[in-house]
C-alpha cells in the first residue's frame, strides 16, 4: 500500500484527503425523500380485486381447508393483504354447444335460457364473495364481461365474429340493462349484498380483443353503444328502487376512457357515480383525474395486472418492480380513491407471473406464494382505508400516506435498480415525529420481512435499499404542522376547503396550473378558504385576459390585484396576506368584472393557496 501511495501524485493525495477529511461532501451522496403532510392528496378507500376468473376455480374447491386459506391470505387484515374491495364478476352464460373458454374463465350466468333464472348458478363465484365479506370487504362491485350469449349477434359470449363490431343485438339493451338488474335485486334481497355500483361494459373497445372463438369473456362496444347500456342501466336501477349506481367506461387504455366518457351525452352521464379506468395503457392520468373533478365523480383505477416478464418464476421480482411503478404512478397522477388488481390469484397452469398467489385450477387444490404477493402487501398492509395520501418528493419511487386517527406517517419507497441505493428521509415538515420507524422489506431475498426499527434522529431518517426490493416504513406520533398548501380541487364547506359561489369553470395543465386550475370572468362570482393559521398566500395565474382581484380577510376590507399580464405565467403570488392573530381566519377572493384597459378579459383564477402558522 505504501509503495502504491509512492507513485501517486501530491494533487491526488491532496484531493483524496479533501475528499475523506471530516464535513466534506460525499460524492455518492444519499437521494433525499421530502414527506410533507403539508400537501394532502385523495383520501383513500381500499385496495381491491376483480374475483373473476379464479373464484369460479377456487370457489369449487372441495377442501374448505385450503379455500379458507385462500380468503384469508387475500381479505384479512391480520393474516392477509387485507383487501376490501371486491368486484364480482355476472356471467354472461357462454353458449353450451361451444368449449373454449380458459380454465375458470367460463363464468356461469343467471339466464342461461331467455326468460328463465336460475338462482343456483354460479355458486361457487358466490361463496369467495361471502367469504370476502365475512374478512373485512366493505365495498362491492358488479361487473359485466359480456351479455348471455343468446343476446349477441355471434351467439357466443367471447366477442364478435370479427372482433370489431357490437355484439349485443341492437334491440336488447334494455334486456341486457334488465338482466344486469334483477341480479343486483336479487343479491341484495336474498343473499344480502348491495352493490354500491356496476359496470356493463369491459374494455368495449379494445380492437379484435373480443372475438368468437376466444378464451374469455368479452363484447365491444361502440361509443354510442356505450352511451347506450350506461342509459339503459341507469334507467332500470331508477325503476327497480336500487341504491346501487352506474360505473364505467372501464377502457384498457386510459386515455380511450377520458375520450369515451366525453363523449356520452348528459342522460348517460347523469347516471354514473364512478368513472373507472384500467391502467394496462395510456398516459392521461392527470386528465382522467381532472375529469373526475370537474364531473364531480369518483374515480377508480379499476383494474389493471403484470406478470408478462420474469418467465413462469414466483421467486422472480419483475413483475413486483412494474406494479410498484404502476401503482406509485396512479396513485400520485391519478389519484384514485380506489386501486383493484386484476386476478390476485392465477392459475399455475398458465406458465406466467401473472398474479399474486398461483394455485391448481384443475386437478389438485394446492396453491404457491410468489413475490408479488408479497410487494403488494408491502403496500395493502399499511396503507389502509381512510388514510389521506400525501406527498413525497421522489414521483417515481415513493408514495406516503398520513392517518389522522392512529397519527401514523407511511412512506412506501422502490429501487428497481440493479444495485444498492442510499436515501435520506426528511420528515421536517412534521411538527413532532417519532423516535424509530417499523421498517418491512421485499426483495429477491425477502418476504415482507421486518427489519430492525430505523431510528428517526432530527426529523430525518437514512437507509440503504437493496436492489430490486420494496420498503415500507412506518411511523407513529406522527403531527403534521398547520403549514400547508391547499389546491383548487379541494372543493368543500369546512376549514381548508375551496367554497366556489357562482359560475367557475374548470381545466387542467401540469405545465402551467398547480395540477388545476378553477376561473370565471363573472363579476361578484367568488370563493373562500376558511384556514387556521397566521398568513395565507395565493397563488394564481396572470394573462392578458385577466382581470382584477378584489382580495379580503375575516370580511375586512378588499385589496384589490392586477391579474394581467401580457404573456402567461402560472402560480404566480397574487397575493400575501398581513401576519395575522394565530386562529381560524377566512380568505375571501372575489371576481370583480373590472380589468386594465390593456387586458381583454376579467378572468381570476383559483389555483392554490398556501396557508402559514
Amino acid at each position: 500500500m505504501i509503495k502504491k501511495l509512492k507513485s501517486i501524485s501530491w494533487v491526488l493525495v491532496l484531493a483524496l484527503l479533501v475528499a475523506f477529511s471530516p464535513g466534506s461532501v460525499r460524492v455518492n451522496a444519499a437521494a433525499e425523500i421530502v414527506i410533507d403532510p403539508g400537501e394532502q392528496f385523495q383520501v383513500f378507500e381500499g385496495w381491491g380485486t376483480s374475483l373473476c376468473w379464479w373464484a369460479n376455480a377456487v370457489g369449487s374447491w372441495k377442501s374448505e381447508t385450503k379455500k379458507n386459506e385462500v380468503l384469508d391470505l387475500l381479505f384479512s387484515p391480520t393474516k392477509g393483504l387485507g383487501l376490501n374491495i371486491a368486484r364480482y364478476n355476472i356471467g354472461g352464460s357462454e353458449n353450451p354447444s361451444h368449449e373454449h373458454m380458459r380454465a375458470g374463465g367460463e363464468v356461469p350466468g343467471y339466464q342461461v335460457v331467455k326468460g328463465v333464472y336460475d338462482w343456483t348458478a354460479d355458486a361457487a363465484q358466490r361463496s369467495i364473495l361471502q367469504g370476502a365479506i365475512a374478512r373485512g370487504v366493505n365495498i362491492t362491485e358488479a361487473f359485466s364481461n359480456s351479455p348471455p350469449y343468446w343476446m349477441t349477434y355471434s351467439q357466443c359470449t367471447a366477442g364478435s365474429t370479427n372482433g370489431l363490431s357490437n355484439n349485443l343485438y341492437d334491440d336488447s339493451y334494455d334486456a341486457f340493462a334488465d338482466y344486469l338488474t334483477e341480479v343486483v335485486k336479487h343479491f341484495r334481497d336474498y343473499w344480502g349484498v348491495t352493490f354500491r355500483t356496476v359496470s356493463p361494459i369491459n374494455e368495449p373497445w379494445t380492437p379484435t380483443a373480443w372475438k368468437a372463438g376466444g378464451n374469455q369473456e368479452g363484447c365491444h362496444y361502440d361509443v354510442d353503444k356505450q352511451n347506450q347500456i350506461m342509459t339503459a342501466l341507469g334507467r332500470k336501477l331508477v325503476e327497480k328502487g336500487l341504491t346501487t349506481k352506474v360505473s364505467g367506461p372501464e377502457e384498457n387504455f386510459i386515455d380511450w376512457n377520458v375520450s369515451a366518457y366525453n363523449a356520452y351525452d348528459n342522460t348517460s352521464k347523469g347516471y354514473i357515480s364512478q368513472i373507472n379506468t384500467h391502467a394496462y395503457n395510456g398516459s392521461q392520468r392527470g386528465q382522467i383525474r381532472a375529469l373526475a373533478i370537474g364531473e364531480k365523480k369518483r374515480l377508480w383505477m379499476s383494474e389493471v395486472g403484470w406478470g408478462d416478464s420474469g418467465g413462469h418464476n414466483h421467486n422472480d421480482m419483475s413483475a413486483s418492480m412494474e406494479m410498484a411503478n404502476g401503482l406509485i404512478q396512479d396513485i400520485k397522477w391519478m389519484q384514485p380513491a380506489g386501486w383493484v388488481y386484476w386476478q390476485v390469484l392465477e392459475d399455475e397452469a398458465n406458465n406466467s407471473n401473472w398474479g399474486m398467489i398461483h394455485a391448481n385450477f384443475t386437478g389438485t387444490e394446492e396453491y404457491y406464494m410468489t413475490k408479488l404477493y408479497y410487494s403488494f402487501a408491502n403496500f395493502t398492509k399499511f396503507i389502509r382505508p381512510g388514510y389521506k395520501f400525501i406527498s413525497a418528493t421522489d414521483d417515481k419511487n415513493a408514495v406516503a400516506a398520513y392517518d389522522e386517527a392512529t397519527r401514523k406517517v407511511v412512506f412506501i419507497v422502490k429501487n428497481d435498480s440493479d444495485s444498492a441505493v442510499d436515501y435520506k428521509y426528511n420528515l421536517g415538515r412534521f411538527s413532532a415525529i417519532g423516535s424509530t420507524a417499523k421498517a418491512y422489506r421485499t426483495s429477491p431475498t425477502e418476504n415482507l420481512v421486518q427489519l430492525a426499527d430505523k431510528s428517526v434522529v432530527n426529523k430525518s431518517l437514512t437507509d440503504t435499499l437493496p436492489a430490486k426490493s420494496i420498503t415500507t416504513y412506518v411511523i407513529e406520533g406522527a403531527y403534521p404542522s398547520n403549514n400547508r398548501i391547499l389546491n383548487d380541487s379541494d372543493v368543500g364547506t369546512g376549514a381548508n376547503k375551496f367554497n366556489f359561489t357562482g359560475n367557475w369553470g374548470y381545466c387542467y395543465d401540469y405545465a402551467t396550473y398547480y395540477w388545476d386550475n378553477h376561473y370565471s370572468g363573472n363579476a361578484n362570482d367568488y370563493f373562500t378558504v376558511s384556514f387556521y393559521g397566521t398568513q395565507v398566500k395565493l397563488i394564481g395565474s396572470k394573462d392578458i385576459n385577466y382581470g382584477y382581484a378584489a382580495v379580503s380577510i375575516d370580511g375586512g376590507p378588499e385589496t384589490t390585484i392586477d391579474c394581467y399580464r401580457t404573456t402567461r405565467a402560472g402560480q404566480q403570488t397574487l397575493y400575501q396576506s398581513p401576519v395575522l392573530p394565530r386562529g381560524q381566519h377566512t380568505l375571501k377572493v372575489r371576481v370583480t368584472g373590472n380589468k386594465s384597459f390593456l387586458a381583454t378579459g376579467t378572468v381570476v383564477n383559483a389555483d392554490r393557496v398556501d396557508i402559514i402558522d
